[in-house]
Formats: C-alpha cells, sequence, structure tokens
C-alpha cells in the first residue's frame, strides 16, 4: 500500500487516505520509539524491505556475502511522553532490555526455546525531556552491538530474560552512532562461530 491509497465504501474510493490513518495512530513519535529503533537499525544495515511479519523472531535480516544474519533489535529511552503527567518529568536511571528465549517456530513447543539471532542491537534513546529525547533525531540515540554467543556466554543464568544497560555497556564495549552501525555489525560477523 501507498500513503496515497484511499480507504473504500464498496470499491468507491473515500476522502481519506492511508497517509490520514498513517498520522491519526502514529502521531506521537514517541510512542513508536521500539519501531524507530528497528526501522534506524535496518536502514543502517541497507535493509529496506520492512519486517511485516510481526511473529517473526527476529527484526532484520542482513545480508553479508552469500549469508544472512539475523538481527534482534531492543530499544529503551529515559524519556516516555506518558511519564509528563504521571511522574511529572521524573525519570527512571533503571533501564533494561528484554532478552528473553523463544520456541524456533514461533509459539511451537515441539521446537527448540532458544535465542534466534546472531547480532542483538540495544537501542538507547540518551534524551531526559521531550525536547532531548526527539526520536526522529538519530544523534539522540546509542547503540551497543553483541552477538548472541558472547550475550549468552556472560549470562548469569541461560534462561535469562533481561538484562540490564549497564551489563549491555559492559558487554558491547564502545558504543556506536546510527552511521557507525553497519561497520560494527559487518566486524562482528567473523567472530560468530554458529549462525542461526
Amino acid at each position: 500500500m501507498k500513503a496515497s491509497d484511499h480507504f473504500l465504501n464498496g470499491g468507491k474510493p473515500l476522502d481519506l487516505t492511508i497517509e490520514n490513518f498513517w498520522q491519526y495512530h502514529y502521531a506521537n513519535m514517541y510512542n513508536q520509539q521500539e519501531y524507530i529503533a528497528e526501522f534506524l537499525v535496518g536502514t543502517a544495515l541497507g535493509e529496506t524491505t520492512p519486517n511485516n511479519d510481526y511473529w517473526r523472531l527476529w527484526d532484520v535480516d542482513y545480508h553479508f556475502g552469500d549469508k544472512t544474519y539475523r538481527i534482534e533489535v531492543k530499544s529503551t529511552s529515559y524519556y516516555h511522553s506518558f511519564q509528563d503527567e504521571l511522574y511529572q518529568g521524573r525519570t527512571s536511571e533503571v533501564r533494561t532490555f528484554d532478552i528473553h528465549k523463544a520456541y524456533e517456530e514461533y509459539q511451537n513447543k515441539k521446537t527448540e526455546l532458544r535465542r534466534n539471532s546472531d547480532i542483538y542491537v540495544f537501542c538507547l534513546n540518551v534524551g531526559r525531556t521531550a525536547e532531548e529525547s526527539n526520536p526522529i533525531d538519530v544523534s539522540n540515540w546509542e547503540f551497543y552491538l553483541v552477538t548472541r554467543e558472547n550475550l549468552e556466554s556472560q549470562l548469569a543464568d541461560e534462561n535469562q530474560k533481561s538484562i540490564s544497560l549497564s551489563r549491555v555497556r559492559a558487554l558491547a564495549g564502545e558504543k556506536c552512532s546510527y552511521l557507525e552501525i553497519k561497520s560494527k555489525v559487518d566486524s562482528l560477523i567473523p567472530t560468530i562461530k554458529e549462525k542461526r
């Protein structure tokens, strides 16, 4: 579908477009940070085909040489649009990322329960206020990249469901900017011993 496509009534176009729907539903970009992070990582890697399969167990297919690597994107932020009202602008310093295992085939309990990606990209929007955390300004994001093997080798419990930002920073070493994501992923690929 294109932004200019119209909603229909019995096959006749209404004065409502897909763009109108997007503006109605997605106008608050602060509530879309998870999807923005996925979009940023995908475009940084040159992968512009959207992941339209909501149930897929990873976010981006990265084509490198003759192989395709699975990239999982996890995101968090200090600022959330609801907090102004609920928390009088206070932010929590505790940031975590979900890293739970999933069945190799979605909800198929006959398959192996595991982490299904080759590389994890942990994305942090660093702004503490609405003005500082505009999610469409890539300079407000930090990216931390970790291979699945490195992640799993450092977990205290193999079934651990989340990981703290401080632990992610320790595992990843240096943060990346948006423009550095591709070169960092490319440098991690040779270290992957077992591709998913």
